[in-house]
This record gives C-alpha cells, sequence and structure tokens, in this order.
C-alpha cells in the first residue's frame, strides 16, 4: 500500500476557536505528520493571537501560514484568490481546500488513503455536513458531455489531485464567494477528462458560522457570481457540440 500525501488548505479570518477546531480535528486524527501539510491562508492581522498560535503549532504539526502583506487589499479580493495562493504554494499531489469552520472525523485519512490505493482516482467528493445528516454528497444538477449525461456534484470540500487544477486553470477569482461548487463541476467536466469519485467515508463536518469578513456579503453577491458562471460557461459551449448543463 503505497504511502499518499495531501495539502490542506485553509483560508481563514477572524473565527479563531473554529479554525483552531478544524487544526485539531486534523491533528488528531489518524494520519501521520509526514503524510500532510496545512497551510493558512490567513487575513488576520500578523500579531494577532491566531496567529501566533499558528506559529506555536509548528512544534508537534506540519503547518505554514500566509499572510496578506497589503493590508487594504483584504476586502476587495475573492475568496478564491485566497485558495489559489494556498493551492499553487501545496506540495504534495493531493489537496484538500476546505473552510476554516469545518472539522474531520478521526478516521477521515485512512478512509481516504485506502480508496486511492484501491482505484485509480483523481477527484473525490466527500461526505459534507454532519454525521447526523447522514451520507450527504450533494448533486446540484445534470451536465451533458458531448451527449453523455451525468449528475453535476457539488465539489467545495473534495479532495482534488493538483494536476485536475492545473488542468483547469485554477479556481476563477472572478467569482467573488459563490459558485465555487458549480463552476468546478463544470470546470471538471468540460475541461478534463477525469470523472468524479462520491466517497461517502471520507466524513468533513460543517459548523457554517457567519461569516463577518464583509456587510457586502449577502444574496446580491450571490446573485451576481452565478450570473456570471451561467455567461462564461454559455459562451464556452457554444464550442462544444452536444454539451450543455442545467443546476437544480
Amino acid at each position: 500500500m503505497s504511502i499518499v500525501k495531501i495539502s490542506i488548505i485553509i483560508p481563514t479570518y477572524g473565527r479563531f476557536e473554529a479554525f483552531k477546531k478544524l487544526v485539531n480535528s486534523i491533528k488528531e486524527s489518524y494520519i501521520s505528520k509526514e503524510n500532510y501539510e496545512i497551510i493558512a491562508v490567513s487575513s488576520d492581522a500578523p500579531d494577532s493571537e491566531k496567529i501566533k498560535w499558528i506559529e506555536d503549532q509548528k512544534k508537534s504539526i506540519n503547518i505554514t501560514v500566509k499572510i496578506e502583506d497589503d493590508r487594504k487589499k483584504i476586502k476587495s479580493q475573492s475568496l478564491y484568490y485566497y485558495e489559489n495562493v494556498g493551492i499553487k504554494t501545496a506540495i504534495h499531489d493531493w489537496i484538500l481546500v476546505c473552510n476554516d469552520d469545518m472539522w474531520v472525523e478521526k478516521d477521515w485519512y485512512e478512509q481516504f488513503s485506502s480508496y486511492v490505493n484501491e482505484n485509480k482516482v483523481y477527484l473525490i467528493s466527500s461526505h459534507i455536513s454532519s454525521i447526523s445528516e447522514g451520507m450527504r454528497i450533494p448533486s446540484i444538477g445534470s451536465i451533458t458531455v458531448e451527449g453523455v449525461n451525468q449528475n453535476m456534484w457539488l465539489y467545495d470540500m473534495s479532495i482534488i489531485h493538483k494536476s485536475i487544477y492545473e488542468q483547469i486553470g485554477f479556481l476563477d477569482e472572478n467569482m467573488k464567494w459563490y459558485g465555487k461548487g458549480a463552476d468546478l463541476s463544470l470546470s471538471v467536466a468540460f475541461l478534463t477528462k477525469e470523472i468524479p469519485v462520491l466517497c461517502h467515508g471520507v466524513k468533513i463536518n460543517h459548523d457554517i458560522i457567519q461569516e463577518n469578513r464583509s456587510s457586502n456579503i449577502g444574496d446580491s453577491n450571490a446573485h451576481s457570481d452565478f450570473s456570471y458562471i451561467r455567461r462564461k460557461w454559455d459562451s464556452i459551449l457554444k464550442t462544444k457540440q452536444n454539451s450543455s448543463y442545467m443546476w437544480i
């Protein structure tokens, strides 16, 4: 059984206790320090208690922090800008990008590594939300690629091979906050030959804590982001025969 190594990218701002819960859950799960790295891409002040805590964690876990130097740009940058910073910095082939208000089950890595060793896969869509909700990998629509139909899965918190990010040109930073799952599904379907694998064994729980970064985050941004995605893919698919998509 080959060793599978993973880079865990966490864009983060504030929410110290939630971030600490996530990092501790990784630290306490069944994964050796040598098999992962955590990259925290932070908008927090360099002298904040949270950054000091991250620096202190380096004694026991493999964690690094990247901080936006230009404090004036923090609110204007897309969430996906920060995620791309982490993805492009990652040293391992497998990448998990997750919110800072998530946490993993103790056996998440065992489930992931055993699945990868038994199957040739490059994208695993993992169980999201809480265990009480049961198995949850949501379908958000359908995709037709050259006449072949498939589900459009929510990829937001999937474990994805870095080569896929490279094939699609990384995450689209023109989206400000919403729509990553839909855009990533469409990118993988139409810009790569990879097929997603659903893996309910890899459990990632989401506490869904209110984001306080900007008062501009809300329904108007969601409408703007999804309108942008529709225009983008409607234009791209004009050049692809027998290909289409439909959101639920």
